[in-house]
C-alpha cells in the first residue's frame, strides 16, 4: 500500500499521464479498505469518513485530469521526432534570466501556457521571456518553466509582467484560434 502511495505521489509530482490511473486505483483500494472495516465494525463514523474521502478524491481526480490536459504537460511532439517547421508552427524566441537567447517553435498552445521546442540544447529553468512575431505583430509574455521533455519546455505564462507595447499571450491564442490554427492539446 505504501509502495502504491509512493508511486502515485511520484507520478503526480512528475506530471505523468498515467498518474490519473494510479490515483484512481489508489482511491479504489482505500475505499475497499474503508468498506471492509465498516462491515467488520458497523461504525457509522467510519462510513462517513469513507464517503467524505470518496467525495474529495473524485473532485481531485477531476481537477488533476483537467491539469493534465494543459499544454505544459502535452508536448505535441514524439521523442526523437524530426522537427516539423510548417506554417502551423509558430516561431518563438526564448530569453532566460541570464540573457541567453534561443529560437524555436511552439508545439502546443493554450490560453495561459504553451510547450516550446528550441533548436539548441539549453538548460532553461525559472523565469523566461517568450516573444512571437506573427502576422506583423509582436506577442510577448513572461513565464515560468514548469516541465521539460527532450529539448522542449512547458511554460506557464504570466501576462501581468508584459509591457503595454506588446500584445499579450491570450491575444495570440485568440487570434490563432480565429485563424483556424489548431495546435494539439
Amino acid at each position: 500500500m505504501l509502495l502504491l502511495a509512493g508511486l502515485v505521489v511520484f507520478a503526480i509530482y512528475t506530471g505523468r499521464k498515467f498518474s490519473i490511473v494510479l490515483l484512481m486505483l489508489f482511491t479504489s483500494v482505500i475505499f475497499v479498505k474503508f468498506v471492509s472495516l465498516y462491515i467488520q465494525s458497523s461504525d457509522k463514523f467510519l462510513l462517513l469518513i469513507s464517503l467524505f474521502y470518496i467525495f474529495f478524491a473524485y473532485f481531485f481526480c477531476q481537477l488533476w485530469l483537467i491539469e493534465l490536459k494543459d499544454p505544459i504537460y502535452s508536448p505535441g511532439i514524439v521523442r526523437g521526432q524530426i522537427p516539423n517547421y510548417n506554417v502551423h508552427n509558430l516561431g518563438v524566441t526564448v530569453r532566460d534570466s541570464l540573457g541567453r537567447e534561443a529560437k524555436g517553435w511552439i508545439s502546443n498552445l493554450g490560453p495561459r501556457s504553451c510547450f516550446i521546442v528550441i533548436d539548441k540544447t539549453m538548460n532553461l529553468n525559472g523565469m523566461v521571456s517568450l516573444e512571437v512575431d506573427w502576422l506583423g505583430k509582436k506577442f510577448q509574455c513572461v513565464g515560468k518553466v514548469m516541465s521539460t521533455y527532450e529539448n522542449g519546455y512547458g511554460i506557464r505564462t504570466h501576462e501581468e509582467m508584459v509591457p503595454q507595447a506588446y500584445l499579450h499571450w491570450s491575444d495570440l491564442f485568440f487570434i490563432a484560434g480565429q485563424r483556424g490554427l489548431i495546435l494539439p492539446s
